[in-house]
């Protein structure tokens, strides 16, 4: 059986589990919705086929090249997790630096790390295209008055095929919060743009 809740009270809300029903009490409820992955309008994206950060657990070989669009905290996780594990990892970003919308000082030492970790960024990055080619897919990009070709393909490290991972976020399940009077409930919800989570405290 499904865990199940709804707010009977300004204070309360009513879990049902296959343990029973529970009423519990809070000062300050947090409803997560969660969100899925949407496919960045990249050129070329679809065709040439990709992964998102759900479907990327679905690998089973280390490929020797990754390709990531989006520097948000998730594509920045992702990306260092495969320099880490051993691939060449090139990182997509259309604004400047990553992780835009956190801490610039906090993101700043993640990306001194990311740079430590041989991974290189391409912010700022202008005319994305992705294209299939005979062994395996090509990436080119504008970035900083500089065009990049990079072949990614299956390397003589590793000889795995690429994957690219994709990372904007949206988020699909509607919320109403009139119903319940939400006075001491705050709402943390993926936004539909990517960015980093949105709090919301009536």
């Amino acid at each position: 059986m499904p865990l199940e809740g709804r707010f009977t009270g300004p204070e309360t809300i009513e879990v049902t589990s296959w343990a029973g029903n529970r009423t519990l009490r809070f000062k300050k409820a947090a409803i997560c919705t969660g969100a899925r992955a949407a496919a960045a309008p990249t050129p070329g994206l679809k065709e040439a086929g990709y992964l998102t950060n759900e479907t990327v657990f679905t690998l089973t070989d280390l490929p020797a090249r990754v390709g990531v669009i989006g520097a948000g905290p998730i594509g920045c996780e992702l990306t260092q997790a495969f320099a880490r594990f051993g691939s060449q990892v090139y990182l997509v970003e259309a604004m400047h630096g990553i992780m835009p919308k956190e801490d610039r000082d906090a993101a700043e030492i993640v990306l001194k790390s990311m740079l430590r970790d041989g991974i290189q960024l391409l912010c700022c990055g202008k005319e994305l295209k992705i294209s299939k080619t005979e062994g395996g897919k090509r990436m080119t990009v504008d970035s900083h008055g500089q065009h990049y070709d990079i072949p990614l393909r299956g390397g003589s490290g590793l000889g795995k095929p690429l994957k690219l991972i994709v990372h904007p976020l949206r988020a699909d399940i509607p919320i109403y919060l009139a119903a319940i009077g939400p006075k001491n409930v705050a709402l943390a919800a993926e936004i539909a743009d990517g960015s980093l989570p949105v709090f919301y405290s009536p």
